[in-house]
């Protein structure tokens, strides 16, 4: 039987630590994709997904990232959302030390051009130095063999990597220190974190909008294959503007 609830019987906001749950030790491998949409199913609103979620939505993205070794974004959202480094509080830094971890985590993107602005604060603004993962085989073009250049004089960094997976970039991002990663989409690669199994938990919070556009960006995108692949909800809060946070695990059995 639902009991009814008022947003006065609500909080204004929650801990994120309660809403990121329990964590593995560093140096434990574990992948968290983090989403929000509309009830619609919409995720940005003018391109962006900042109109969508409130001051603890913002908290759990960072307090994610301060989690994490790594975070994990594609090309075209870095471009979309004028994307810049984590921010780390000295405390935190000092916490991240004393894990074993860098004082920040540096922002990975997923990329095959790697045309991107070196000036942007993406290179400027940031704790950590952005690091690009790229297929070996688009490295051995000139175009980009050029930008990859640009890039590092910039204070970029580029990861190779032997084909476009997500296990693939994962498990370098593994052989390079960088156990804990948090994945921040966009929507292909929200799919292919999916299609590919690689999401340890799903922290997906959903807005109370009901947003119609002419031109909608979903939290996934289009998939050619089939696949259903099962999680469990683990938590489920709400804030008195009637956000609601879910965190779904996924659970695997001794093989997977």
């Amino acid at each position: 039987m639902l009991t009814p609830n008022t947003s006065d019987q609500l909080p204004d906001s929650i801990d994120t630590q309660v809403l990121i749950g329990p964590v593995l030790p560093p140096g434990e491998c574990e992948t968290r994709l983090i989403g929000i949409a509309s009830l619609t199913g919409v995720a940005a609103i003018e391109g962006a997904s900042a109109g969508l979620g409130n001051a603890t939505d913002f908290a759990l993205l960072n307090a994610l990232r301060v989690w994490s070794d790594a975070v994990l974004v594609g090309a075209e959202t870095v471009r979309k959302e004028d994307y810049f480094g984590a921010r780390v509080s000295p405390e935190k830094q000092q916490q991240r030390k004393e894990n074993g971890q860098s004082v920040a985590p540096p922002i990975v993107v997923l990329s095959r051009s790697l045309g991107f602005d070196t000036s942007s604060q993406l290179f400027s603004n940031s704790l950590a130095a952005p690091i690009f993962a790229v297929p070996q085989d688009m490295l051995d073009t000139p175009e980009v063999a050029a930008r990859a250049h640009d890039i590092t004089e910039a204070g970029g960094s580029i990861l190779p990597l032997v084909d476009d997976s997500m296990r693939t970039a994962i498990e370098a991002l593994h052989m390079h220190g960088m156990s804990r990663i948090v994945c921040e989409g966009g929507p292909q690669l929200n799919t292919q974190m999916l299609n590919e199994d690689a999401v340890d938990v799903f922290h997906y919070t959903i807005s109370p909008h009901a947003v119609l556009q002419p031109s909608e960006v979903r939290l996934f995108g289009h998939s050619d294959d089939d696949r259903n692949i099962p999680f469990v909800l683990e938590s489920v809060k709400a804030t008195s503007d009637s956000l609601l946070f879910c965190r779904y695990r996924r659970v695997r059995d001794r093989k997977g």
